[in-house]
């Protein structure tokens, strides 16, 4: 069994005849004490883009090629949909341009207010610049 990293590259050294899970469990986490945290926020910019419907603007602007992830929320009292993205393989102005044309964005939102975590804050915005989950 092998762990590689993008380029192809063994993490650790390769092990034949890895059957059961023990063995598979502890190279599982050699591999993830090696490599340590995935650094996705590095290489992503984020922003949200307020549509009419936060679902379709979710499916429309994950379609886009160069968009990592995206997850509905409200932000300022609008709907947005939340967009990480890859600028090595699309720009903020080429995301912009296509998400007006698939999912009519109204207004674009990129600053220090956007959530830096993963989720949405699960309870109602106590300010009107805080992002909440649909």
């Amino acid at each position: 069994m092998r762990f590689i990293n993008a380029d192809g590259q063994d993490l650790i050294p390769r092990k034949d005849r890895v059957w059961d899970a023990t063995t598979l469990k502890s190279r599982m986490a050699e591999v993830l004490k090696k490599s340590g945290p995935p650094n996705e926020k590095g290489r992503t910019q984020r922003v949200a883009f307020s549509q009419y419907c936060f679902w379709t603007g979710e499916m429309a602007l994950g379609a886009i090629d160069g968009v990592v992830r995206t997850e509905a929320g409200f932000l300022e009292g609008h709907e947005v949909t939340l967009v990480d993205y890859d600028p090595e393989k699309i720009s903020l102005s080429n995301l912009t341009a296509k998400a007006k044309r698939r999912s009519s964005s109204q207004n674009l939102y990129f600053s220090k207010r956007l959530p830096q975590s993963t989720c949405f804050r699960p309870k109602a915005p106590t300010s009107r610049h805080e992002i909440r989950k649909a």
